[in-house]
């Protein structure tokens, strides 16, 4: 009797997923650094990032954007409102994508992270900024619509993202990474994905990249 795939995961940010991909430590990644890729000064490309003849795979689009209490008490509009004196913030951890896309975005406003009370509050999930949120320890993070539309948070839109798995060319026709692309494409997970609201399936499971 066939076994069923079991998979096992860690939040790690997109950096970090891809260099265990590098390292041969994980079969596959999920990231969203590479639409648009948001390289830096202190940031690699993403594309570089990738490992030699990996296969990248959609898996769906998502907005992301500042989550605020709802009502947005304090007025936040873009992201220069972060330097703001007495706006407390919450981070993501460096090397997060979306850690990388906030700090491009401060440096093209001319904000830097030392004005901003609480650039170094640092959480691993967007689940856990809008908590932070929620519960009155930070004034505003960046996080998806998705992460606000549960929490019942306000949202401002900042960009609309691709967010891929990444899988090396080695392991791409292994039975259980087989199993996973299968679900991707299903009409059954493009359902249930775009039921949380703020994604958009409708061409999870594409081949975007093969070399």
């Amino acid at each position: 009797q066939t076994q069923p795939a079991s998979f096992f995961m860690t939040t790690v940010g997109s950096s970090g997923g891809l260099a265990a991909l590098r390292s041969g430590v994980a079969d596959f990644a999920t990231a969203h650094l590479l639409e648009p890729t948001r390289p830096n000064s202190s940031e690699a490309g993403a594309r570089d990032l990738l490992p030699t003849g990996a296969v990248v795979v959609e898996l769906f689009y998502r907005e992301l954007g500042l989550v605020v209490s709802s009502g947005n008490p304090k007025g936040i509009g873009s992201i220069r409102d972060l330097a703001r004196s007495k706006l407390r913030i919450i981070n993501r951890q460096p090397g997060s994508g979306t850690r990388i896309y906030l700090d491009q975005e401060l440096a093209r406003a001319r904000v830097s992270g030392k004005k901003i009370s609480g650039y170094d509050n640092l959480v691993a999930t967007h689940l856990e900024v809008g908590l932070k949120v929620l519960g009155g320890a930070a004034d505003v993070g960046l996080a998806t619509r998705t992460t606000a539309q549960l929490l019942g948070l306000d949202f401002i839109p900042m960009t609309r993202e691709r967010f891929d798995a990444v899988i090396p060319k080695e392991r791409f026709s292994s039975r259980g990474i087989q199993v996973l692309l299968g679900t991707l494409g299903s009409r059954n997970f493009r359902q249930q994905v775009e039921a949380l609201g703020g994604y958009d399936a409708s061409e999870s499971g594409r081949v975007i990249i093969s070399n």
